[in-house]
């Protein structure tokens, strides 16, 4: 700062108004450059500079108060859209509930009530009851039973049968007479039976019966040796391809109809009828 008593830097060449802290120097000049500073009466030295021309202060500008908020308006009483649609829904539905509790009711009390079960009677202290199982009995598949006269051969793989001739008598004469047993008949059949399969294949007497038309079975007698050409009565073997012949005799009774020579094969029953 210049000390030219000229400018504002020499403060004595001003003077403060009473009562006034520091003094304006708004007319300096250095320089050809204007400018203008404070100056403290006290320390007679520069404080700061000010401008030439200073804008006016601004003024404090009150700060628009705040809307006071509205109260919210009450809601006009009664039940919005969705409420009323949620109630009537939920009074049609409390109908279809009482419609159907009711016909569920009316339609059990028209059933009528099942019929007790009678209680099993208790056993006896020291009695276990009896517990009977019964089993079904299956129904036998029939038999199929195949008819063939005297003189027809019947074929019955591996063999092939046939029953010739057949006698009834009273008596038979050999070595001496022989009669059977009162009420009865001696009935003699001659018969054939041959092997047709490459191995032995066992034969009897006992494997024909005489059947009547009430379904009586008479069994093959074993015969002595007065009787001619028996067949074995006891089985025997027959070789492949051989062929054996004899008479089987057999003591029924009479008046008993309708006679046939019977024999049981793994395929049926295989009968040739009889004249009696």
């Amino acid at each position: 700062m210049s000390t030219s008593g000229n400018v504002c830097g020499n403060c004595a060449n001003f003077k403060p108004k009473q009562g006034e802290g520091f003094f304006n120097c708004t007319y300096a000049k250095q320089a050809g450059v204007k400018y203008a500073m404070q100056v403290r009466a006290d320390t007679r030295s520069c404080a700061a500079f000010l401008a030439l021309n200073q804008p006016p202060k601004p003024q404090a500008t009150s700060q628009p108060k705040a809307p006071i908020p509205q109260r919210a308006k009450p809601r006009p009483g009664g039940l919005c859209p969705w409420g009323r649609l949620v109630l009537i829904a939920a009074i049609i539905i409390l109908i279809l509930l009482l419609a159907w509790g009711g016909y569920t009711c009316y339609s059990g009390r028209a059933k009528p009530a099942p019929t007790p079960t009678p209680a099993e009677t208790p056993s006896p202290p020291g009695l276990t009851p009896t517990i009977i199982i019964r089993t079904p009995i299956p129904t036998p598949t029939p038999v199929p039973v195949y008819q063939y006269n005297l003189g027809e051969w019947v074929s019955m793989p591996p063999l092939a049968v046939l029953v010739s001739s057949a006698t009834k008598v009273k008596s038979y004469d050999a070595a001496g007479t022989i009669y059977p047993p009162e009420g009865t008949s001696w009935l003699f059949v001659q018969l054939t039976v041959s092997n047709g399969s490459a191995g032995d294949v066992t034969v009897a007497g006992t494997s024909f019966k005489i059947v009547s038309q009430s379904g009586l079975l008479f069994q093959a007698i074993p015969q002595p040796l007065l009787f001619f050409n028996p067949f074995p009565y006891s089985p025997s073997n027959l070789a492949a391809g051989q062929t054996i012949g004899g008479r089987i005799v057999f003591d029924v009774p009479d008046g008993i109809s309708q006679l046939r020579v019977q024999l049981t094969t793994g395929n049926g029953i295989v009968q040739w009828l009889l004249p009696w």
